[in-house]
């Protein structure tokens, strides 16, 4: 678990993260199935 990171933009460290906008999930190598995710908006 992973809390109060600060996200950065892994591709290009010159542009900020967008505030909204695609979800991506992470693995290290080994092989990872996803299944039945959902996502919310928390307010």
């Amino acid at each position: 678990m992973v809390r109060n990171v600060t996200l950065e933009n892994f591709w290009n460290p010159n542009v900020p993260l967008y505030p909204s906008g695609f979800v991506e999930l992470q693995t290290y190598g080994t092989p990872v199935y996803f299944k039945n995710i959902y996502i919310r908006e928390i307010k």
